[in-house]
């Protein structure tokens, strides 16, 4: 059991180091590159989660313990959230990077600077939101997958 609660902990802080630093790498290059750069990271993510929050809810038709449900429920409306919050992040970065190449603001440093300031605060609030909402559904559903494993091998132990 020792070996299983190591691996269940080990499990919990790779996923949350992995989600972690592809966040940052996300955010970071969404603030700094322009948009045909980042669309394909962003697009692998929104595919990535969003199978996840798919995942989640096919789950729960299959559990019959409420709290299992529940627990499914949450990861996937978490992981679907975190979705919409990564698609937010690209359209916001589209219209800022369309906004930056008007004659207007190309004239005036101070309103491109503005305008880069704003939205740049903007993309980081949402995509850390984004970040942090997968880290939640992935909690929750690592906590719920390893105490099923718990259970089953503990049973499985005591047959033999």
């Amino acid at each position: 059991m020792t070996y299983i609660k190591f691996l269940s902990s080990l499990s919990k802080y790779l996923g949350y180091m992995i989600l972690s630093t592809s966040g940052i790498v996300y955010v970071q290059r969404i603030l700094f590159e322009p948009i045909e750069k980042v669309a394909t990271l962003a697009f692998t993510a929104i595919a990535t989660i969003g199978a996840l929050s798919a995942l989640c809810f096919s789950y729960v038709s299959c559990i019959f313990n409420e709290n299992d449900k529940n627990s499914g429920i949450y990861s996937g409306e978490k992981f679907l959230h975190s979705t919409l919050l990564i698609i937010q992040t690209l359209f916001i970065k589209y219209v800022a990077d369309q906004v930056l190449f008007l004659e207007m603001v190309k004239t005036v440093p101070w309103f491109k600077t503005t305008i880069s300031i704003i939205t740049g605060s903007i993309i980081l609030w949402i995509g850390t939101s984004a970040v942090t909402l997968a880290a939640l559904g992935f909690d929750t559903l690592n906590k719920t997958l390893w105490s099923h494993y718990v259970k089953n091998a503990s049973k499985n132990l005591n047959k033999e």
